[in-house]
């Protein structure tokens, strides 16, 4: 089994930064034969992000950026950590 695991520069509060980046790794994780691509805890949202998780329009953020990541799990399975009460 193929595995691979992604460090990447999560920049806080930016879901949208942070997803494009995941999503060109498991791109690049599909082209390599990996069965599983292994991201850090927090990588969509950043871990520090003060009163971001209080504001219903960055959950809809995170909800939907986290959709176009499962979305992108055809044909390989992605772990990778958000925060949310959706």
């Amino acid at each position: 089994m193929k595995i691979a695991y992604v460090q990447l520069e999560v920049i806080a509060g930016r879901p949208d930064i942070n997803a494009e980046k995941i999503l060109n790794y498991i791109e690049q994780a599909k082209k390599n034969s990996a069965e599983i691509v292994i991201f850090p805890a927090y990588c969509l949202s950043g871990k520090f992000v003060g009163k971001n998780f209080q504001q219903k329009s960055f959950m809809r953020d995170l909800k939907y950026f986290e959709d176009k990541i499962i979305a992108a799990s055809t044909d390989i399975k992605i772990i990778f950590g958000n925060v949310g009460n959706f």
